[in-house]
């Protein structure tokens, strides 16, 4: 490869850089343009009263403990240890409400 190509070579990725970089500034500026409408989406937020977690997962760990241990291949006593000895890590600060630690636990093992 002579000087010239590796000139070439060089100029192109410099503009193929510089074309990614204005894409991304641009992306980032019409995102902020535009905004969230909303925190949560609407579906979301009938999460809490018919998700899978309150309607399979919470019925199952107070009322049928062999569908639990099928499901999360623990028993219920098992999953409250674990969730005591991780709780503190999975619960997060936050302005909004967030997901409980024993969603997220419940989450993870499922």
């Amino acid at each position: 490869m002579d000087f010239d190509q590796q000139q070439t070579l060089i100029l192109f990725f410099m503009a193929h850089n510089i074309f990614i970089t204005a894409l991304s500034l641009l992306l980032i500026k019409r995102r902020k343009v535009w905004g969230r409408r909303w925190w949560v989406d609407e579906v979301l937020k009938e999460r809490p009263r018919l998700g899978a977690y309150r309607t399979v997962f919470l019925k199952y760990k107070r009322q049928q403990s062999e569908r639990f241990f099928k499901l999360t291949r623990m028993s219920v006593s098992e999953f409250d240890e674990l969730l005591n000895l991780v709780k503190r890590d999975l619960t997060k600060n936050s302005l909004r409400e967030s997901l409980t630690p024993e969603f997220r636990l419940a989450f993870t093992v499922w």
